[in-house]
């Protein structure tokens, strides 16, 4: 095949024409070797090349790769039409039943198609043909492509990203970044997620969505996965040790559906859990809802694996197939985490709602889905923030991700935004003493997240987590006294002594 294309490309300066080659990849052929056999899958492969055959000019050339990959050359091309008209023609000729002994079977090509003239080399258009039958594959399957140069370009980007991931393992640039979770109806954080970063040394932070699939498909995710695990646990175990918060709080890590399905995935998840000594129910393994609806023996004996290593598991991405009653497993109804775009997701309602009443309800979730506070958003709807805190709640019964403290917390932004039993004995001490909160006025949630702002250096602390922590040292707000007073009364000072005791 590479003698003939070197052949034909040589001629194209004298013909003035291009030569075509057409990269096909038979789609999904594996699941025909492993459900019938390689015997089957060595007699389909014959069938193929038979129809090939019929659809091409006794001057083309069909030639088998490898595996259930073939290429065809075709001489004197005019224009692209000739070649996309031939993918076409091929495709229909595979659309019938092949059959293999008394069954049935259908198969699809991905084709990619390069166009070249006597500047080509027979390497080259081979891997260009090659590119652009992958971006068929990637685009759907059943359909061709044609080479373009953008397409190089992506590739040879590809894998100059595939390099730096391999090289971001062994240098360990990867760093794990903790979402909070907070209850829409107290504001108090239930859990975190652990967000992995790619810290690249030209690039900065590499969004997952950039290496995430890369990772999978190179199978580098094992890797980058079980370094994540590992890292999430030593956290929690450091938290652990300082006991920064009276409830400890656990940590969600998200696995892939190649991570779940590698066959020591257990044994992996015991050793780290037997290393860091960590509480097991501060770990929650979040994995998707099509791997958790599954009903593989495999899959089933995994999640039970899980299950008996005491960490608690949710479904990522709840709601995009499947209903509770579909769950294979009790447990996997712990917790649901609803992530598919969530302020697209209630924009879209919001937009198509028609009762006025619905639309101002999710106006409100949506804009603090954007991160707005509890008082712009009841401004913005003409509530009071108490009733768009209930109706907000009503909408979202258990927590949304990220609402309400929108920061991506690094590992040691959650030291710097919980109070230690210092700094809540100092914040007890300013309340007894009746000094001015920051900004004067009267202590309340919004004034003691400035005053742990000021003394932590956090960049932002919600004003719940204010009203947690007054809640802490037992005081409670009285009716607000004009902005110009100096400290609260001697009457609600004498009450707040009476609660710390």
């Amino acid at each position: 095949m590479v003698d003939r294309l070197e052949h034909a490309l040589a001629s194209t300066e004298r013909r003035q024409r291009s030569v075509a080659v057409l990269f096909l990849d038979l789609d999904n052929f594996k699941v025909i070797n492993d459900s019938l056999g390689h015997n089957a899958g060595d007699e389909l492969l014959v069938a193929v090349a038979e129809r090939l055959r019929e659809c091409l000019r006794p001057a083309d050339t069909a030639a088998r790769l490898s595996g259930d990959e073939f290429v065809v050359l075709i001489e004197d091309v005019a224009e692209e039409g000739e070649a996309t008209g031939l993918a076409e023609r091929l495709d229909r000729q595979l659309q019938a039943p092949f059959e293999l002994g008394d069954q049935d079977v259908y198969v699809t090509p991905s084709i990619g198609i390069a166009l070249g003239t006597s500047s080509d080399r027979p390497d080259d258009l081979l891997r260009k043909a090659d590119i652009a039958m992958y971006r068929a594959k990637s685009g759907g399957k059943a359909r061709y492509e044609v080479f373009n140069v953008r397409m190089d370009a992506e590739a040879r980007a590809r894998l100059k990203l595939e390099t730096e991931l391999r090289q971001a393992i062994e240098r360990e640039e990867f760093r794990v970044y903790y979402q909070p979770k907070v209850l829409l109806e107290t504001g108090e954080i239930f859990d975190f997620e652990a967000l992995v970063r790619w810290e690249h040394p030209e690039r900065g932070l590499v969004s997952p969505a950039e290496f995430i699939p890369l990772a999978e498909e190179t199978g580098l995710i094992h890797q980058i996965g079980r370094w994540v695990l590992r890292e999430s646990c030593r956290q929690i175990h450091e938290w652990q040790e300082q006991m920064l918060s009276e409830t400890p709080i656990p940590v969600c890590v998200n696995l892939s559906a190649k991570q779940f399905q590698h066959p020591d995935l257990a044994q992996e998840i015991a050793g780290i859990l037997q290393e860091t000594k960590i509480d097991r129910h501060l770990l929650c393994l979040e994995i998707t809802e099509s791997v958790a609806m599954e009903k593989a023996p495999s899959n089933i004996a995994t999640l039970n694996k899980l299950k008996d290593l005491g960490v608690k598991l949710a479904i990522d991405d709840f709601g995009t197939g499947y209903t509770e009653s579909d769950c294979i497993l009790p447990s996997m109804s712990e917790k649901r985490n609803s992530e598919e775009s969530e302020s697209s997701r209630l924009e879209g309602l919001y937009r198509k709602a028609g009762d006025p009443v619905l639309r101002t309800h999710l106006l409100m979730v949506w804009r603090m889905s954007l991160g707005e506070s509890l008082r712009e958003v009841a401004g913005v709807v003409g509530y009071s923030e108490k009733w768009t805190r209930e109706i907000a709640r009503r909408y979202e019964s258990e927590g949304v991700e990220g609402l309400g403290d929108r920061r991506h917390a690094n590992p040691g932004a959650r030291e710097r935004a919980l109070l230690d039993e210092e700094g809540q004995a100092e914040l007890r001490e300013a309340l007894l003493k009746g000094a001015p909160p920051p900004g004067g006025g009267m202590w309340n949630g919004p004034k003691v997240a400035r005053w742990i702002e000021e003394k932590t250096g956090s960049e932002k602390v919600h004003a719940q987590r204010g009203w947690e922590y007054l809640r802490k040292v037992g005081y409670t707000p009285q009716v607000p006294r004009p902005s110009n007073a100096r400290s609260a009364d001697a009457s609600e000072r004498e009450a707040f002594k009476k609660v710390s005791r």
